[in-house]
Parts: C-alpha cells; structure tokens; sequence
C-alpha cells in the first residue's frame, strides 16, 4: 500500500531531476553564447587560411603541398592540403584532420572553444 503523503518518483530511475542541468537539458557548465561552429565553417575560406598560415602553397587543383608546421626542420612539403574541403595531411609526421577547425585547434593548441572564439573574432563572425 502506498503511502498517502509520499509523492511519485520524479525523472528516470525514480531519482529527482538532476541539479546540474538547465530545464532545457543542457549542462550547466555548458560554454558561453559564442560564434557558432556552422557559422565559423561558412565564413572561411580554406585557400585564405592556409595560404596565411603556411605561407605558399605548392601544386594547382584542390590538394596543395607546404612545408608542414608541425614540425619545421623539414625542408621539403610533405603537409597536403585540401584548399576546397579544408582537409590536411602531412605524410613526415602523421598530422591529419578533417577540417580547418581541426588544423586550428593543433596548431594554436587549443581547445575547441577557443579556437572557434579565436576563429570568429579573426574571420568577423558575430556572436
């Protein structure tokens, strides 16, 4: 028999809802309003970006060859990358990556949320 003044079990497993969410579902240490990462992706031109962090760009078409700046006492361009796609690999020391996002964030060594209000900040987008 149930107790008359005890109420249902509120949230999943008969716990009460957690405290360190919002009511939305979002935690609560969640980053800051910020530029938003579609937004970034939209606005920057990987030719532009690799082409001021690297230098020249070697080859014609959309894979281009520099000299890789993860690891400099190499000579020879052995980093490729995509002008169109913003993709990068260098074939001396194995960096590799899907995006311009990604290329940012290893060679300022930062995190996601600073490399996106990094990146908003030098490319002009809003927050």
């Amino acid at each position: 028999m149930k107790h008359p003044n005890k109420k249902a079990p509120v949230g999943r497993h008969g716990a009460k809802r957690n405290a360190s969410t919002h009511g939305d579902g979002r935690h609560r240490y969640c980053r800051k309003k910020g530029p938003d990462l579609e937004a970034i992706k939209q606005a920057i031109d990987p030719a532009a970006f690799f082409e001021r962090e690297l230098g020249v760009l070697n080859g014609c078409g959309p894979w281009r060859r520099a000299r890789c700046c993860f690891h400099r006492p190499d000579r020879r361009p052995s980093l490729s990358v995509n002008v169109t796609s913003g993709a990068f690999r260098c074939f001396a020391c194995g960096a590799s990556g899907g995006d311009v996002i990604a290329f940012a964030m290893r060679l300022y060594e930062q995190t996601l949320p600073e490399t996106i209000d990094r990146l908003g900040r030098e490319w002009g987008v809003a927050r």
